[in-house]
């Protein structure tokens, strides 16, 4: 019989982590999928994720499915008031400066609002100690709350048997894994980044969680309420790409390449973080 598997992708840093570099998560998932008829794999992807890169989807003919799905980017008071509540049943020092410094309008964390540092602590220190709060209160209200449902057509019409969540603090990866909790359907998930887990609280834990280090590990678990049986470390798998030297380039030819003098002196600078602009 076979078996459906559903990917979400949905941030450009998804593509950087598992698409963009020989021997990726879907280089080897392509591979697998045209060896026999066993397994098919649909792809959801973002409208900007979609309109940048989607050669890369259509590339693998008919063994994979694209599908374009977002989750609404306007909510009303109360999903929002909701959000603001489960979020802050972590307050660290990582929370209370994005809190401050207001560089993330789209994410939770960014209230910008100092006078509300009271409150958001008396929520993490009064609700936020609660597994009962956490694993239980939090996702079965999420659901009542969040009911507009944005990829449940997407499931009817595939029933996958796994789902895949690549950065679980996107708003649309969050929405599949609310769809995938619903059904009952396993799910494995992991953050894009190493900085995100202690920064607010998750009202899904993923089945299985992939975590890229050690420290990832260790925040999933003080920060997330993960049991260590559900983590398992795989590292960062563009890594290898950069660890095989097959784009190491001398200097002389990378001076050649920006069309700089062979003895220039230069500086690299790359930054695309909301603290930047």
């Amino acid at each position: 019989m076979k078996k459906v598997i559903l990917i979400s992708i949905s941030p450009q840093n998804v593509i950087r982590n598992l698409v963009l570099f020989p021997g990726s998560l879907f280089e080897l998932l392509e591979n697998d999928a045209k060896k026999g008829d066993d397994m098919e794999i649909v792809y959801i992807l973002g409208q900007k994720v979609y309109d940048q890169h989607r050669e890369y989807f259509y590339r693998a003919g008919s063994h994979f499915k694209v599908e374009v799905a977002e989750s609404k980017k306007n909510r009303s008071f109360l999903q929002k008031a909701f959000e603001f509540f489960f979020a802050y049943f972590i307050y660290t020092d990582t929370t209370k400066t994005l809190a401050t410094m207001n560089p993330r309008p789209e994410e939770p964390p960014a209230g910008g609002k100092p006078y509300l540092a009271p409150l958001k602590i008396f929520i993490s220190k009064i609700f936020g100690k609660s597994e009962w709060m956490r694993k239980k209160f939090v996702p079965y209200f999420y659901h009542k709350i969040f009911d507009d449902r944005p990829f449940s057509k997407i499931f009817d019409k595939y029933q996958p048997d796994l789902v895949v969540v690549p950065h679980l603090y996107s708003r649309n990866d969050r929405g599949v894994m609310a769809e995938a909790k619903r059904r009952g359907i396993k799910t494995v998930g992991m953050i894009s980044n190493w900085d995100h887990l202690d920064k607010y609280y998750l009202p899904f834990q993923a089945d299985v969680f992939l975590a890229q280090s050690e420290q990832i590990k260790k925040y999933a678990m003080l920060y997330q309420s993960y049991e260590e049986s559900q983590i398992r470390i795989v590292g960062y798998s563009y890594f290898d790409a950069i660890a095989s030297g097959q784009y190491k380039k001398s200097r002389e030819a990378t001076l050649a390449e920006l069309g700089f003098p062979p003895n220039s002196k230069y500086c690299i600078y790359i930054s695309g973080s909301a603290y930047s602009k």
